[in-house]
């Protein structure tokens, strides 16, 4: 009989791996395992049992390892609609402040594991980076008790801590350290009239920006791709990303009329770039070496953030399309890159942002609009002889 795997099960398997860490050596640790059970990590008959014998396995290796935690609880819960996660994080949250009030003092710790596609540590991650900004307290809390592990259980993983479980799990067997991460915010400084924040508003969430991205933030033919491909996953399970990326070539510029952009780009305040023009997408990742749409390598680079691709032919995106997957689009004409950390966007027509696979609708009267980095404030788990700078940073 085929064991299924639940987030119980991942639980179980996640508990000694977890407890023989030395990121918490002789702490009292709180797992909150908030997993989406319609993922494909859990729905996948392959990818499930893939997941859980790798689980299996690397739990066994550990079984008789000496646990490094002085105590160590579990909880899971599964998200049932959209920004059901970020109700989780916030009742946790609000749950452990008294254990946590005096960060000098207290010898708890809460790590998060999201199992889920990118949507699910995208919600916990903007509530955890919400519930740092509201006060000074919380900031203080979030940073020294406070961590985030995000597994591969979706279908683009471009979020997450490794793309496959046995990367991600490098992070406990091999840690270099617990370390902060940026976010990219997208502000709207334009008019705050028509649709401005409500395209989702069948969404429980609070669809009004500030949006936030972990991973990259972008308007134009992408955020028409990924608002097409979730139109689609809503209907049919699967992964029919590179389906869109085929027919954005044919239907996007039918949906979305072309327009003027004027985009200022800068690095700590310093204006370090200038673009203007038509575009096909522009768009700031949170460091450089991010992928999108299921590990496709959009900023291929060490240092730069930004891509911006001019509006193109029908025959040039065909012959092209094929380069933003393995990154050899760098370097040639037809891609701008920039070392950035802010882009000032004006453009005069409707168009597209998307943040870590949430899409949203930016009209002609909402811009300016500033997209740029937030101060690194989320904490994530790093791993030993990482040849790839992940913009993460230590805090004193």
């Amino acid at each position: 009989m085929i064991e299924i795997f639940t987030s119980s099960t991942l639980a179980q398997n996640l508990q000694p791996i977890i407890a023989s860490s030395s990121l918490w050596k002789d702490k009292d640790l709180h797992v909150i395992i908030i997993a989406n059970p319609h993922s494909g990590g859990f729905t996948q008959p392959k990818t499930a049992m893939s997941n859980l014998k790798i689980l299996q396995e690397e739990s066994a290796k550990v079984k008789d390892a000496q646990s490094q935690v002085k105590t160590i609880e579990m909880r899971t819960y599964d998200t049932k609609y959209p920004s059901h996660s970020m109700e989780f994080v916030e009742s946790t949250f609000m749950d452990m402040l008294p254990l946590l009030k005096d960060t000098e003092k207290t010898n708890h710790r809460v790590l998060f594991v999201t199992a889920g596609g990118d949507g699910t540590s995208l919600e916990v991650q903007t509530k955890l980076l919400g519930l740092s900004r509201s006060s000074e307290e919380y900031k203080k809390i979030i940073q020294k008790c406070y961590c985030v592990l995000r597994l591969p259980f979706g279908t683009g993983n471009d979020g997450s801590d490794g793309r496959t479980i046995e990367e991600t799990l490098l992070r406990l067997s091999k840690p270099r350290g617990i370390e902060f991460q940026k976010a990219v915010e997208v502000i709207v400084e334009g008019e705050k009239k028509g649709t401005y924040g409500e395209w989702n508003k069948s969404k429980k969430e609070n669809v009004f920006p500030p949006w936030y991205s972990f991973n990259i933030a972008s308007i134009g033919i992408d955020a028409f791709i990924t608002h097409m491909t979730n139109k689609m996953k809503d209907k049919f399970p699967g992964d029919f990303y590179q389906i869109w990326v085929d027919l954005a070539c044919l239907f996007y510029n039918s949906n979305y009329k072309p327009g003027h952009a004027k985009i200022e780009m800068f690095k700590n305040g310093e204006k370090v770039g200038y673009y203007e023009g038509g575009i096909e997408f522009a768009l700031l990742g949170a460091s450089g070496h991010r992928t999108y749409g299921s590990n496709h390598k959009i900023l291929p680079s060490d240092n730069d953030t930004v891509c911006i691709t001019p509006r193109m032919s029908l025959f040039k995106k065909l012959s092209t399309k094929a380069s933003f997957n393995d990154g050899s689009h760098y370097g040639k004409s037809y891609s701008q890159f920039f070392d950035a950390d802010k882009m000032v966007i004006n453009y005069d027509e409707d168009i597209l942002v998307q943040v870590d696979g949430e899409a949203h609708l930016l009209q002609k009267e909402n811009f300016p609009v500033v997209i740029q980095h937030t101060e690194p404030v989320i904490p994530v788990i790093t791993v030993q002889d990482d040849p790839i700078n992940h913009g993460t940073v230590k805090l004193d």
